[in-house]
């Protein structure tokens, strides 16, 4: 993308590359509406949020394991670097859009990293009139596949960016380490197992943050193995409730899903060649059903003890419309309002909807 003047980011940028809560309205000093006309807190209850749109992006990394010598857990089980440096090359994705359940090109959009060790961001670019559009991400995560004793892993934010913070990467992306000492800063970089949390109907809700229990609720979930691995599955005798679907954190689902493609490679142009992007260009995930294979995916996880962990890092944007872009240009005290309206409808389709029916 040509680097350009008329840059216009709809918000300053997330030092933790993951949503955080904002107060909007009176609180806020915002003169716009409290809420958007695109938000859908009227999806609770149903299965999905009909009007519900968002932008998503699945980039995969050529790691250098042996950089810093393997990196192991307290079982020795390998894990991803914490080095910036072991993350050499990018495979960047496409940008996609899910909208009530269909998944389709995000056309104008591309996946913009200025170098490595830099956040990157979904970025919309109209090369007729040199306007770009960067809207500030929802969520960002990694989702790694490192063994059979362990798994999936998930890290809250991009883990090419190893021990390194990034907190302002539009003007020559101030770096901060991390500290070892400092237990924010380890919760920061803390990789952990997936979590469910159950909504007593038979539907599970996946997080990151180690909330609820290590395994699935009601019985045979019809993406297990394909999605999620069969340790995670409800092995209670006294569990009687079929599963009726899956919901919970959209990187990480995406994720999951992305292990179900071949590994990247560059074209002569430099784009990127299979990959996530096959997923999601096949309709894998169409309706919010999985309509890719229901066996564990054979080509995406590591096959043996010795092979390195393979995982990517995925970002969620909000997808503001047309109209919202013209409206907040127009006058910019509508972004908060606007944006935190989308902000709100993504937490009621993570927190009452079903991504993955059955």
């Amino acid at each position: 993308m040509t680097s350009s003047s008329n840059t216009y980011y709809a918000a300053q940028i997330n030092t933790n590359s993951s949503h955080k809560s904002h107060k909007h309205g009176k609180e806020s000093g915002s003169k716009g509406p409290s809420v958007s006309k695109t938000s859908s807190s009227s999806s609770k209850g149903k299965s999905t949020a009909p009007d519900v749109s968002f932008l998503f992006c699945v980039n995969e990394w050529k790691i250098n394991f042996e950089l810093n010598h393997e990196e192991r857990d307290q079982w020795l089980n390998s894990i991803p670097p914490t080095s910036q440096a072991a993350y050499v090359k990018e495979y960047k994705g496409t940008v996609f859009r899910y909208r009530s359940g269909i998944v389709t090109v995000a056309q104008g959009y591309e996946w913009v990293r200025e170098a490595p060790g830099y956040e990157g961001r979904i970025t919309f670019y109209d090369p007729a009139s040199n306007y770009t559009w960067v809207p500030e991400p929802y969520k960002t995560e990694s989702v790694f596949a490192c063994s059979a004793h362990l798994p999936i892993i998930t890290l809250n934010g991009d883990a090419s960016l190893g021990s390194l913070l990034s907190t302002n990467c539009r003007d020559g992306c101030d770096r901060q380490s991390l500290n070892p000492d400092d237990d924010d800063d380890q919760e920061r970089y803390t990789w952990r197992m997936p979590h469910f949390t159950d909504r007593d109907n038979g539907v599970s809700v996946i997080n990151s943050t180690r909330t609820g229990v290590p395994f699935v609720s009601g019985k045979n979930p019809s993406w297990i193995p394909s999605l999620v691995p069969k340790v995670f599955e409800n092995t209670y005798r006294h569990e009687n409730r079929r599963s009726k679907g899956l919901a919970g954190d959209l990187p990480v689902i995406i994720g999951l899903m992305s292990f179900h493609s071949s590994r990247p490679k560059h074209g002569p142009d430099g784009s990127t060649l299979r990959g996530a992007n096959e997923v999601f260009m096949s309709q894998m995930w169409h309706r919010n059903r999985w309509e890719g294979p229901r066996d564990a995916p054979v080509r995406g996880y590591p096959e043996t003890p010795e092979d390195n962990p393979r995982g990517f890092v995925i970002q969620v944007s909000p997808d503001f419309s047309s109209e919202d872009m013209a409206t907040i240009n127009t006058d910019y005290n509508y972004l908060e309002p606007i944006r935190d309206g989308l902000y709100q409808s993504l937490e009621d389709l993570e927190n009452f909807g079903i991504l993955v029916e059955g």
